[in-house]
Order: structure tokens, then C-alpha cells, then sequence
């Protein structure tokens, strides 16, 4: 069973993560947010996202690895600003800022909102924090592991 929220100002990511405990036989719920990185969706376990705040400027770095944008000012901090996508951003989107990591965000073109679904066995991940894709509702999502993005 997943229940959908939908994710606007009005709801913040804390009350997101309060809706449901459990599913009905006792089985533990996993909190996932979901977003999308070019034409991509990615899931992330809710509990590692500290804030979601609209972009403003990422600053460019000379000669950044794959997949790094630059970096972003999040409430204050400096942030290094990852990209999933294969597609570069489109426009202005959402930072997703990272609380396993208080130097990490990820960009996000689209955040769609909180999934909550059944525990996934655990997803093999690949050096730039990808997984195998895991089905939630009718959609194939890529379940992010922030502590394989960037060597963290």
C-alpha cells in the first residue's frame, strides 16, 4: 500500500515524515522522497533530507568532478551542489539539502513529494550514489545513497 502527499509550502517536510508508521500488518513504512533530475525520478529515504529550499545561485567550480554543479548557499551554509541527471538543470528548481552530510545538496528539477511505502530490500549501489531502480506505485525510481555521493 503507498500513500501519497503532496508537497507544498504548506507542508513541511516534518509533518511529510509524521503521517504514517506503519503498514497494516505491523511491517515498518520507509518515508521516500521523490524527485525528478532531467527526464529521471529518484527516491530518497526522507530521513536523510534536512531541507528542501527553492535554488538560488549555484557558483560554478573550475574543473568539477562528474555530476557536481558548484555550490549553493542553503540557509546559510555553503553547500556543494550534486547533479543525478544525465540532462543538465532545466531552469530553476529545488535544492534538496542533505542531513547525513551538512556540506552536501542534491539539485532537483521537480520535487514531487513523500511516498510512503513498504521497506525495500536493500538496492546495490554504484559509485555516484545510484541504485537499481525500485518500483513505487506505477514508476521505476532510482533510490539515492547519500553516503556514496562524492566519497562521503
Amino acid at each position: 500500500q503507498i500513500s501519497w502527499s503532496i508537497f507544498s509550502p504548506a507542508n513541511t517536510l516534518e509533518s511529510l515524515l509524521a503521517l504514517s508508521d506503519e503498514v497494516a500488518g505491523g511491517e515498518v513504512e520507509r518515508s521516500m522522497l521523490l524527485f525528478e533530475c532531467g527526464s529521471e525520478l529518484f527516491a530518497i529515504d526522507a530521513a536523510d533530507v534536512d531541507a528542501v529550499v527553492e535554488a538560488g545561485v549555484t557558483v560554478p567550480l573550475p574543473y568539477p568532478p562528474a555530476g557536481v554543479a558548484g555550490i549553493a548557499s542553503v540557509r546559510g551554509s555553503m553547500r556543494l551542489v550534486v547533479c543525478l541527471g544525465t540532462e543538465p538543470p532545466a531552469g530553476r528548481g529545488r535544492l534538496l539539502a542533505l542531513s547525513c552530510d551538512r556540506n552536501l545538496a542534491i539539485f532537483a528539477d521537480r520535487v514531487i513529494g513523500v511516498v510512503s511505502a513498504g521497506a525495500h530490500g536493500e538496492a546495490q549501489s554504484t559509485p555516484d550514489g545510484r541504485s537499481t531502480p525500485i518500483r513505487i506505485g506505477n514508476r521505476d525510481a532510482v533510490l539515492v545513497d547519500p553516503a556514496a555521493l562524492i566519497g562521503s
